[in-house]
């Protein structure tokens, strides 16, 4: 009877940050010392999730802040999503920023 051997020598699981849009919310503009300012802006990014393993890996759903010069501008989920072995797969995720939200949260 012939022995199969296997080794599993697992990786892990690799992200790269690929791009990001940032455009504000309709209605949000108003006018600073002669310049656009935009209180209110909807933040999409796009990453690559890569599985250099054999096997599928399930992620559960997870959230992360997302902060501009120290400052947390907001939080960001990712649904449960399955990669499959050795695949690359984009990860869309988005947030909307509200200034007023934010100062009103922080600053009282």
């Amino acid at each position: 009877m012939p022995m199969v051997f296997s080794v599993i020598n697992p990786k892990k699981p690799q992200f790269k940050f690929e791009s990001i849009t940032v455009e504000p919310l309709p209605g949000s503009t108003s006018t600073m010392a002669s310049m656009e300012v935009f209180p209110s802006v909807n933040i999409a990014m796009v990453f690559t999730a890569m599985n250099p393993n054999n096997v599928g890996i399930r992620y559960s759903p997870s959230k992360f802040n997302v902060m501009y010069k120290g400052m947390p501008i907001g939080v960001a989920a990712i649904p449960t999503f399955y990669k499959p072995s050795s695949s690359s797969t984009a990860v869309q995720t988005q947030l909307t920023h509200q200034q007023e939200q934010y100062f009103a949260s922080c600053c009282t």
